[in-house]
């Protein structure tokens, strides 16, 4: 998911936001309506997988710069805030899912920015910028991080069902996950 964001957050630098993000919205919104059409692993993957993750690369980078382009003075809060939208979506969608497939099937269930582009130097991809020892650091650090938090969110459910926690119990055990970090993205703020 946050491979596409590289490319667009250049994109985004020399002006470049709307084209992809209306593109990657359009997808996106086509394949959540496709993955009620999966019937096969390789669908799911190449599906939701695939090109959901893609679209969400393209619009999460941006959207979350437009962001602390609005505000200067309260610019931690405001992010952290918009990433509160993460937790809200990851505790009602598997609380609503649960309940929502039994019932109806699983088949049923832009931005402005306010600073001018800049005119970057190095090109579209600037390699060069990985040769700053800080910030290679801090890019092997993000990806680390997000794979430790994903691995662990993924596998949550499955691992409480192994060690005897009901199924129906389960998938509350994730959104308690994301409800609890509420808390943490605020805090980060202060």
């Amino acid at each position: 998911m946050y491979l596409p964001a590289l490319v667009t957050g250049r994109l985004f630098d020399l002006g470049y936001f709307k084209i992809p993000c209306f593109a990657a919205s359009c997808v996106l919104v086509m394949c959540t309506f496709l993955v009620a059409e999966c019937t096969q692993y390789q669908h799911f993957f190449l599906i939701q997988g695939l090109g959901i993750g893609m679209c969400c690369g393209i619009i999460v980078g941006p959207a979350l710069v437009v962001v602390s382009h609005w505000f200067y003075k309260k610019r931690g809060l405001a992010l952290s805030l918009t990433a509160i939208g993460a937790s809200c979506g990851g505790t009602m969608f598997p609380v609503v899912a649960q309940n929502l497939i039994p019932l109806i099937g699983f088949k049923w269930t832009f931005l402005k920015r306010r600073l001018p582009p800049v005119d970057v130097r190095g090109g579209f991809f600037n390699f060069k910028i990985f040769r700053n020892a800080a910030y290679s650091i801090f890019c092997i650090s993000g990806i680390m991080a997000f794979l430790g938090l994903y691995t662990a969110l993924t596998y949550m459910s499955v691992s409480a069902v192994a060690i005897g926690v009901s199924k129906k119990s389960s998938f509350y055990i994730l959104a308690i996950a994301n409800a609890s970090s509420t808390f943490g993205r605020v805090s980060a703020a202060y």
